[in-house]
């Protein structure tokens, strides 16, 4: 049985630049305001210690504050709403699956495969499914597996890893399955020095 259109679902999550914008200044204003707050007190009482503290504290916003919004003027001179995340669900019987997605490097900070998977969480629910799988989490749970911060991105959101039967791969040809292994790695070694360049 094949899956209809209905059941595939692509999701992209994207900055929206401008509300994104709007919200630094607004936090920015704010921190400067506290900046004039404390810089009042402490003229009235110079060892306030409390307002030194939050003299500090409210600096450092500020700094960090336009350092956002400098790093904002360059991501809207690459283009405006860039693409964060990106998804691929499908969804069958009672089940949501994440099949497969990606996210940018570049772009971590703004934590947008969280987004994605809550905005899917979502769907899910309004549509009546009552189960998500994220699909392919690593089946050692020692601590220190290979892509234990994924077990963690996944278990963050409440849920229970179930133990399935695993999957396997008949290699008839060994000499193609080597070739598109190096193929692989090939591909993972240009993006290293395209990043770097």
């Amino acid at each position: 049985e094949f899956l209809s259109p209905d059941e595939l679902k692509f999701c992209a999550a994207r900055l929206n630049t401008q509300v994104y914008g709007e919200f630094l200044q607004q936090s920015l204003d704010k921190q400067q305001t506290e900046v004039r707050k404390a810089e009042d007190a402490l003229a009235k009482n110079p060892e306030n210690v409390k307002a030194q503290n939050r003299l500090r504290a409210a600096q450092e916003a500020v700094a960090s504050g336009d350092v956002k919004l400098k790093q904002l003027d360059e991501l809207k001179a690459n283009g405006a709403n860039p693409i964060l995340a990106v998804g691929l669900f499908i969804s069958h019987a009672n089940e949501m699956v994440f099949l497969a997605g990606g996210s940018y490097d570049d772009y971590a900070s703004f934590r947008a495969p969280f987004s994605l998977h809550w905005f899917a969480m979502q769907q899910a629910m309004q549509a009546g499914i009552t189960r998500y799988n994220f699909y392919g989490t690593n089946g050692e749970f020692s601590g220190n597996p290979e892509q234990h911060g994924v077990y963690l991105f996944k278990r963050g959101f409440g849920g229970v890893s179930e133990e399935r039967i695993g999957y396997f791969s008949l290699v008839s040809t060994p000499w193609v399955e080597k070739l598109r292994e190096l193929a692989g790695g090939a591909k993972s070694f240009s993006r290293k020095i395209l990043r770097r360049g």
